[in-house]
C-alpha cells in the first residue's frame, strides 16, 4: 500500500505527463482510475509544459557528464544521493 491510497484531498489529484508510450497504457489508465485521478497529457514536442521536471532532467544529466564513473554501482550511488538532496 502506498501512501497515495491513504490521502484524502479536497480536488481530485490529476497527473500530468508527456506522450511517451508509458504513460499512454492500458495498465496506467486502469490504476488512475482505481484512484479517480485524472490524466493530462502535454502538447507534443513542447517541453515547457512540464518545466520543473524537465529541468531536474537536465541537471541531473548534467551531474551525470560531469563525473567519471568507471564502475555501474558508482553511477547508481550517484544517481541515487542526487534525488535525496
Amino acid at each position: 500500500m502506498t501512501g497515495v491510497d491513504q490521502v484524502r484531498v479536497k480536488h481530485r489529484p490529476r497527473l500530468l505527463s508527456d506522450n511517451g508510450p508509458a504513460y499512454r497504457s492500458g495498465e496506467l489508465r486502469e490504476y488512475l482510475g482505481e484512484r479517480r485521478m485524472a490524466h493530462t497529457r502535454g502538447a507534443p514536442h513542447h517541453p515547457q509544459t512540464q518545466g520543473k521536471i524537465e529541468r531536474y532532467h537536465r541537471t541531473m544529466k548534467n551531474v551525470v557528464k560531469l563525473q567519471h564513473y568507471y564502475f555501474p554501482w558508482e553511477l547508481e550511488a550517484a544517481l541515487r544521493d542526487f534525488t535525496r538532496k
